[in-house]
Parts: C-alpha cells; sequence; structure tokens
C-alpha cells in the first residue's frame, strides 16, 4: 500500500516549515501549520513510509489511529531519535503475552520544532482516545485522536 496516495495535498504553495532531525532550519516562519490523520494499521510495519509522508507533504502534526503498537515498541523510540515527538495510547493487549493480536492504539506525533504535550483525559470503555496541547510557533492548539473499532456499540 502507497500511503502517499491515501493522504489528499495539505500544502499550500507558499508554506515552509522547519523538518525534524537534521534538516537545516528554515529562514521562513508561518502562522499555519499541516495537521494530518491516517489510519496506519501497524506503525511499525510502515514507520518509513509515514516519516517519508510527513517530510513530503511537510507534516507538522499528525494523527494516527490503528498503530498496532504496545508502549515499549521499538518504532517509537526510533521515532524520537529522528526527531519526532510522540504522545500515545497503545490498546492493551487481551493476553499478557507477545502472540495476542494488538490492533488498536491512537498516536500524536510533531515534528521537531512543534512542541508536544500530553493531556490526562479518562479513558473510554468503547472507543481510544489520546489528547495532547501542540505549541506551534506562538500558537497553541489542543488535539483529541479518536479511533472508536467497528466491534464496539458507542456508549
Amino acid at each position: 500500500m502507497d500511503l502517499k496516495q491515501e493522504v489528499p495535498d495539505l500544502r499550500s504553495a507558499d508554506r515552509t516549515c522547519p523538518q525534524p532531525s537534521s534538516s537545516a532550519p528554515s529562514d521562513h516562519v508561518s502562522s499555519s501549520a499541516v495537521i494530518g490523520r491516517l489510519n496506519v494499521r501497524s506503525f511499525l510495519r510502515k514507520y518509513d513510509d509515514v516519516i517519508e509522508l510527513c517530510r513530503d507533504r511537510r507534516i507538522d502534526l499528525l494523527c494516527l489511529t490503528e498503530t498496532w503498537h504496545d508502549a515499549d515498541s521499538v518504532v517509537l523510540g526510533r521515532q524520537r531519535r529522528t526527531g519526532y515527538n510522540v504522545v500515545d495510547r497503545p490498546r492493551p493487549r487481551s493476553a499478557d503475552d507477545d502472540l495476542s493480536v494488538n490492533h488498536g492504539g491512537v498516536l500524536v506525533m510533531s515534528a521537531a520544532d512543534v512542541s508536544l504535550s500530553p493531556i490526562a483525559v479518562t479513558q473510554p470503555t468503547a472507543f481510544e482516545v489520546v489528547c495532547a496541547q501542540a505549541a506551534i510557533g506562538s500558537s497553541s492548539v489542543i488535539v483529541v485522536v479518536l479511533y472508536l473499532p467497528g466491534s464496539e456499540a458507542v456508549q
């Protein structure tokens, strides 16, 4: 699956922004930000595609659902080492082993120049949620990622 074909063009022609990691800083400061959402269906398997998508589209803040990750997933450490910030909520496994299925999980990731802080929320049982405050330049927004698995009734 090519993730780049699933996401519409979110860029305005005149907007530039700093990139994470070792990219040179931008000399153009913008008051806008590019925010995206993607049902990734396994972040671990598509990590490189997601990072390429963020760099190509200059996405400042990306919300992911169906990440299929655990709290100690190597992919999150790798993501942080490459200059991204992460606030996540993995879906708890149904059994205490490495073989059980974990098809849920939500997270917010941001470029290095975006400050990202978790906001504690009561965790519902019928859907998954993660909440974060993102500071982009002099602006601050609250981002909420909700994922309702089709197997659960809304409460």
